[in-house]
């Protein structure tokens, strides 16, 4: 009986420590501790108004803050839309894939893409492409694609893994795209301004330059423009910048095409088109105000 009692203040002590290790590992509040309260991140500043950033721009739009996303959805960091099947897709740092009605109000499934403790998800996933209805392929903080399929049982499942080959640069997606009739992706990182096209097994064919058709300002780089999101449709790439928000439309034959400012978004996240208007969630952190989807006009 005293040996009983002897052990009772140290399973206390290991009961406490399981708490809060599970606690900081595996919630929203302990997560945002360990990777955001003492992170001492930057503030945003001037970093998204487009007019200072390296390239001269004269076509701007105004950012709509169009649509609340449900509550369950937080920090979303990749939005695809599919237009046969009307829905949208998102994808969230807590590696969540949401479907949603074409209002972007209702959720139609959900799907958690890992099964590892929420610290080590966190961030995994940074952006999504939609194939047709059943299939996604996401995209974030590995040297691989994902391709999930909707299966009969309403239920999402990993139907395969691409691995990435010919491709040596950071292994930190912020933006994939899928172009249907060439069968290829293009895949972007935050790190250089540059997007990169991959067959459909996964291996790099070649790299776009986007910087031959713009205007850049002395003493400016393009690398300042730090890609946040790819979508394509109607045969044109568009490329987000959460940095001097600008959306580029891009021919992939030709090059860039039109370069827009959005001023009042923050800090645009990803990005979707649909019925010719561009689709934009916003980046933030867990103890911050949830903000609004923006949207503008193309």
């Amino acid at each position: 009986m005293n040996r009983f009692k002897k052990l009772i203040p140290a399973i206390s002590v290991l009961a406490l420590f399981v708490v809060v290790a599970l606690t900081l590992t595996n919630t929203r509040f302990g997560v945002w501790l360990l990777l955001d309260a003492f992170g001492g991140d930057a503030g945003d500043g001037d970093i998204a108004d487009p007019r200072l950033g390296p390239v001269e721009i004269v076509e701007f739009v105004t950012a709509d803050p169009a649509f609340q996303l449900p509550g369950a959805i937080e920090q979303p960091s990749g939005i695809s839309f599919v237009e046969d099947a009307n829905r949208f897709f998102v994808a969230t740092d807590q590696a969540e894939l949401f479907v949603l009605d074409n209002e972007l109000a209702t959720i139609q499934s959900r799907k958690v893409l890992s099964r590892q403790l929420l610290v080590s998800r966190q961030g995994s996933v940074e952006a999504i492409t939609a194939i047709n209805a059943d299939r996604v392929v996401v995209a974030g903080e590995s040297p691989a694609l994902e391709l999930w399929r909707w299966a009969a049982d309403d239920n999402w499942y990993r139907d395969a893994v691409l691995e990435l080959s010919g491709y040596d640069g950071e292994m930190e997606f912020s933006g994939i795209a899928y172009n249907y009739d060439a069968e290829e992706y293009f895949l972007a990182t935050d790190e250089v301004f540059e997007v990169f096209v991959l067959d459909s097994r996964g291996s790099v064919i070649r790299t776009m330059g986007l910087g031959d058709s713009l205007d850049l300002k002395a003493g400016r780089e393009l690398d300042e423009l730090s890609i946040s999101g790819l979508d394509y449709a109607d045969g044109r790439l568009y490329i987000l910048t959460e940095t001097y928000n600008t959306i580029f439309v891009v021919d992939p034959a030709a090059g860039v095409e039109r370069a827009i400012g959005v001023e009042g978004g923050g800090q645009l996240a990803a990005i979707a088109i649909a019925n010719g208007r561009a689709y934009m969630p916003v980046d933030h952190n867990w103890d911050e105000e949830r903000p609004p989807l923006f949207v503008v006009d193309l």
